[in-house]
């Protein structure tokens, strides 16, 4: 969709550990760039404590797959908390579009904090 927002922190990856962060402001269509690539929301359990935040969403895409170019699915952001089942913690819906090269998000902001809306590498 036209108009999206970029979000372009580097604190967002997998790898990065809790320091406090929180997404409770953000609303709207998103594009993820990490390190100056294009990067997806995880849709694999990611552990608590990971990605800036003690809450980690990744996208439940409900065992389907990112969708195709030109075409959308839905999911729902949720994560794992202090070593609970995955999407032990649900967050809200998410739609995320297939752009050809790049996907863009629908999100909505974080129920509670500290929880953010964690990336990956996109792997063309």
């Amino acid at each position: 969709p036209e108009g999206h927002q970029i979000l372009n922190d580097s604190w967002r990856g997998v790898n990065v550990g809790d320091i406090g962060r929180c997404d409770d402001g953000i609303e709207g269509w998103f594009r993820f760039f990490l390190n100056g690539q294009d990067a997806v929301m995880p849709t694999e359990c990611i552990p608590y404590c990971h990605c800036g935040a003690t809450n980690a969403l990744y996208l439940d895409l409900h065992g389907g797959a990112m969708p195709k170019h030109g075409k959308s699915a839905e999911g729902l952001a949720c994560s794992g908390y202090y070593g609970a089942d995955c999407c032990e913690v649900q967050g809200t819906n998410v739609t995320v579009v297939n752009c050809e090269d790049f996907f863009v998000y629908k999100l909505q902001p974080a129920i509670s904090c500290p929880t953010v809306y964690c990336t990956q590498p996109q792997v063309n």
